[in-house]
C-alpha cells in the first residue's frame, strides 16, 4: 500500500508527465502561445520572445548564438575625453583601442617646421616665397588663416614660382572698359561680333 501511495504522489492527476501537473486543456495552457511554455511557469506564457520557438531546444540554441556580455572598463587610457564615449558604446577595451588607432591614423601629422625643413635655404625660400605670393597678388591673411604659409611644400612651390616670375606681378587684364581688350578677346570680337 506505501508503494502504491508514492505512485500516486509521483503521477499528475491525469497519469501524465505535464510538467507543471496540468491538464493540457486547463484555461491557462490555452493562454500559452506556445505548447512548449508551460515547462517554464506562468509568467512566461506569454512572453513573445520566446514564442518565436517551436521547442524549448531552439531557443536554447538560439540563446547560445548570442554574443557574450562584454566587459567595459571604467577608463580606457586613450585620446582624451574618450572613455565616455568608448562607455556608451559597450565597448571593451579591445575595440575602444582599435577605433582609436584607426582615427588617429587619419589625423594630419604636424607639419616640419619651414626652418628645419629648409635649413639653410630657409632665408632665400621665404624672399622667393613671398615674390611667388606678389607675383598672384596674394592675400597674406587669408594664407596664414588656412595654414598654407606653413606647409612646406605649399611655400616651396611659391618659393619656385617667385624665382621664375623674378618680382614681375601678374595684373589681370582690365575688362571694365571696352579699349583694354586683350589680344583674344580681339581676336574673338571680330569673329564672333556682339549681337550676330
Amino acid at each position: 500500500m506505501a508503494e502504491q501511495e508514492k505512485s500516486e504522489e509521483v503521477l499528475p492527476p491525469d497519469g501524465k508527465d505535464t510538467g507543471n501537473h496540468q491538464e493540457e486543456h486547463s484555461e491557462n495552457s490555452e493562454s500559452m502561445l506556445k505548447p512548449w511554455l508551460k515547462n517554464l511557469g506562468k509568467e512566461f506564457y506569454q512572453n513573445q520572445e520566446l514564442a518565436k520557438y517551436d521547442t524549448l531546444p531552439d531557443a536554447v540554441r538560439d540563446l547560445l548564438k548570442r554574443p557574450t556580455a562584454k566587459e567595459v572598463p571604467e577608463s580606457f587610457g586613450l585620446t582624451e575625453g574618450s572613455d565616455e564615449i568608448f562607455r556608451k558604446a559597450g565597448l571593451t577595451k579591445e575595440e575602444a583601442t582599435s577605433i582609436d588607432s584607426f582615427y588617429k591614423e587619419m589625423i594630419p601629422k604636424p607639419k616640419t617646421p619651414l626652418t628645419e625643413y629648409f635649413g639653410d635655404k630657409y632665408q632665400d625660400t621665404m624672399k622667393s616665397y613671398a615674390d611667388g605670393i606678389k607675383a598672384f597678388g596674394g592675400d597674406a591673411d587669408a594664407l596664414k588663416k588656412s595654414g598654407l604659409e606653413e606647409d612646406p611644400h605649399f611655400v616651396e612651390i611659391m618659393a619656385r614660382v617667385g624665382k621664375e616670375t623674378a618680382g614681375n606681378v601678374f595684373s589681370p587684364p582690365n575688362n571694365g572698359s571696352k579699349g583694354d581688350k586683350s589680344a583674344a578677346r580681339v581676336l574673338i570680337d571680330s569673329i564672333y561680333p556682339e549681337g550676330a
